[in-house]
């Protein structure tokens, strides 16, 4: 088999041997260049996705610390609620006390 260089010569084996070398070696460094590449892109690929899961990890924590603090903020409403209950409750018997004192003594004043 006869090899021909650009200029449609016949090659001689020194310059077959080089020629087919410098094909091996484009060959090689666009395979490198590939796999560098596939490399990248999986790096990328892997970056992108660690990003997304570190993203959703730190929005879950931010949504217990959200649902914890109105948590505690309905358990102090309920306190307040229940603390106005038995204010109120006491203060109501303290007025009716009160009220049950006046108008005996007016009831007193009248007689």
């Amino acid at each position: 088999m006869v090899y021909f260089d650009v200029k449609n010569q016949p090659m001689k084996n020194s310059a077959i041997i080089y020629w087919n070398e410098m094909k091996i070696r484009k060959i090689k460094k666009k395979h490198q260049l590939m796999e560098k590449k596939i490399k990248m892109e999986w790096k990328t690929w892997k970056d992108v996705w660690l990003m997304r899961i570190t993203i959703m990890k730190k929005i879950i924590i931010i949504m217990k610390e959200i649902i914890i603090f109105f948590v505690i903020v309905a358990k102090i409403k309920m306190e307040i609620v229940q603390l106005e209950e038995f204010l109120l409750s006491d203060l109501s018997r303290q007025q009716m006390k009160c009220g049950l004192n006046r108008m005996t003594i007016l009831n007193n004043r009248n007689i």
